[in-house]
């Protein structure tokens, strides 16, 4: 063991360590600062700024994790505007109560509205404040204190949390993470004390969390963990102990779907309700990346861009992964029961976490976990002076280099690439070839945007700036991953677009139940779209795109990718055709 090491142990078991890695938590997310808005960050800005383009959307700061709230009237008029593409299902809710996270928001545009760097700083503070109270569960539950300072440090340090604390739209997470943090602390001294006060502290705290962000049901495996193996009242008084908080979710669940919030028809966030299938056919693969994301540096995003059999390919490895850790830990868990519910409740935590596609910003809850059972491995041993079993050479080494070396040395880079990515559709909207003469009467057609997100977000960006945006935008289908686009002119008033591999709209109509077929139309106030042919998968293949007006009329601005940027674009003359 080497003298970094063995000093890394020592300070791990001093009072201040858990200040001292908040504090270090700051330096190393300290890029942050240097971000502006990005994404949803403006969109939020607009609306709690009251912004009268959005006004009729729009009404209330409450309103601002309304993505889309299914009602099919206000969803065509989002799609009007070109806030939301053409094919996006005109009963997609994404729509998401978090009153708490709102509030955080308000309080930023009221004290600071023009101070981006204070913004990211009151998020990197949520993140401080979960690694001061996480010291204070792990210290209070784990069996030495040595342990309880590798695990903290092990989460304060993880990469994968660069997301939620780099980017303001996501602050709500940390406060879900926050307060249910809270939960466990306030239900293990209600337990071991009696005093009713930390049981109705333990129930505000669920509540809080839950309208910070709904993934703090994800607590719910640890305390269920908690009851099994670590209440000493046994299992059966110590499940009937966690019933409040599961009547608690009840309620909050009940309450949720009669105001109208949820997730339907986007493949990015399914409800097990609604799409139980979908769901159960996601969750092994899901699941298993973020397992892999957790525990050896698997960057879960990747899942989706690999074909199938590398999908199931990435299953098999980690349930193999699975089993070596088990193999490992098995002694430690039966000497220790709190390693069982910290066990219990990171595989429990994968559930809610494959309600959306994989991202390591969801590994909050399921990290909660799996540091202890990292640590115990790393220490050696569940108590000082106690030898543990000798754990695989090559398990240790890959741990110690994904989570000591890796994940430090990486949380920083990853702090600043969330902005420089985030950044990069301001950057391509800004660099954009536009004749602002006449732009907020027109409508802006957009041609092979080489990402998802850029069409949307060109008024949204620019109505921020107070320059002129246009009065709407029309986007002909995103060219992502880049391939060859066919444009054939038919007449005048019609082109007609074909992409071999389709046009994907995973965020917007991912369920298979709402694929497109062929001879399906759109009709919009100045253009009506028409599906010609599908791929296998139902994605729109050739698009017909006929106006309300020819082409070269001045109510349509005309821009095309060019690779480097947009640039102003002239349609082929009628009969013509032309690859881009």
């Amino acid at each position: 063991m080497s003298r970094i090491w063995l000093w890394i142990c020592h300070q791990a078991t001093k009072p201040r360590w858990p200040l001292w890695l908040g504090v270090f938590l700051l330096v190393l997310t300290a890029p942050a600062l240097f971000g502006g808005l990005i994404n949803d960050d403006l969109t939020q800005r607009l609306i709690l700024q009251g912004d009268p383009a959005l006004a009729d959307t729009f009404s209330s700061p409450f309103q601002m994790f309304d993505f889309a709230d299914g009602d099919p009237e206000r969803t065509q008029a989002r799609i009007e505007k070109g806030h939301l593409p053409w094919w996006t299902l005109p009963e997609l809710k994404y729509r998401f109560l978090r009153p708490v996270a709102v509030l955080t928001h308000v309080l930023d545009y009221q004290l600071w509205p023009n101070s981006p760097w204070i913004m990211h700083l009151h998020s990197m503070l949520w993140a401080a404040a979960c690694i001061l109270v996480l010291g204070l569960l792990y210290r209070r539950l784990l069996p030495s204190m040595m342990l309880a300072g590798v695990a903290l440090l092990l989460y304060a340090v993880d990469d994968s949390h660069a997301v939620p604390i780099a980017s303001i739209c996501n602050r709500n997470s940390l406060i879900g993470l926050f307060f249910g943090i809270l939960v466990l602390y306030a239900h293990d001294r209600w337990r071991l004390e009696g005093t009713i006060a930390w049981a109705i502290g333990a129930c505000v705290a669920l509540v809080v969390g839950l309208l910070g962000n709904e993934g703090t049901i994800a607590v719910g495996g640890y305390l269920l963990g908690y009851a099994l193996f670590v209440d000493k009242a046994r299992a059966v008084k110590g499940f009937l102990a966690i019933l409040p908080y599961g009547v608690i979710v009840l309620v909050w669940h009940r309450i949720y779907g009669q105001l109208g919030y949820g997730a339907y028809g986007s493949l990015s966030h399914t409800d097990p309700g609604a799409f139980p299938m979908t769901f159960l056919s996601n969750l092994p693969g899901y699941g298993a990346s973020l397992f892999l994301g957790q525990w050896l540096w698997w960057p879960a995003e990747l899942y989706l861009v690999y074909p199938l059999w590398v999908q199931w390919a990435i299953v098999v490895v980690a349930l193999g992964v699975a089993m070596q850790v088990l193999r490992a830990l098995l002694p430690h868990l039966r000497r220790e029961p709190v390693l069982q519910m910290f066990g219990l409740g990171m595989m429990l935590s994968l559930v809610p976490a494959a309600t959306t596609l994989p991202d390591d910003r969801s590994l909050l809850f399921i990290g909660l976990g799996a540091m202890p059972l990292i640590g115990v491995l790393l220490v050696g041993r569940t108590r000082e002076g106690q030898e543990g079993v000798p754990t695989a050479r090559w398990l240790l080494r890959i741990l110690v280099v994904c989570h000591l070396v890796l994940s430090p040395l990486l949380l920083p880079v990853r702090v600043a690439l969330v902005d420089l990515v985030g950044g990069l559709i301001n950057d391509v909207v800004h660099a954009m070839e536009l004749d602002e003469s006449r732009l907020e009467d027109q409508s802006l057609v957009v041609l092979n945007a080489p990402v998802m997100g850029i069409a949307p977000n060109i008024s949204i960006i620019r109505l921020g700036e107070g320059v002129p945006a246009p009065a709407r935008v029309r986007d002909l289908g995103p060219n992502f991953p880049a391939e060859p686009l066919t444009l054939e002119r038919r007449d005048g008033h019609t082109l007609v677009v074909t992409r071999p591999s389709g046009f994907p709209h995973l965020f917007f109509r991912g369920q298979p139940e709402f694929q497109y077929e062929v001879g399906d139309e759109v009709v919009l106030s100045d253009v009506t779209i028409t599906i010609e042919a599908v791929t296998e998968a139902g994605l729109p293949q050739r698009v017909a795109y006929r106006f309300a007006v020819p082409m070269e009329d001045d109510s349509l601005q005309w821009i095309v990718f060019d690779g480097k940027r947009f640039v102003a674009y002239q349609p082929p003359g009628v009969g013509m055709s032309e690859t881009l």
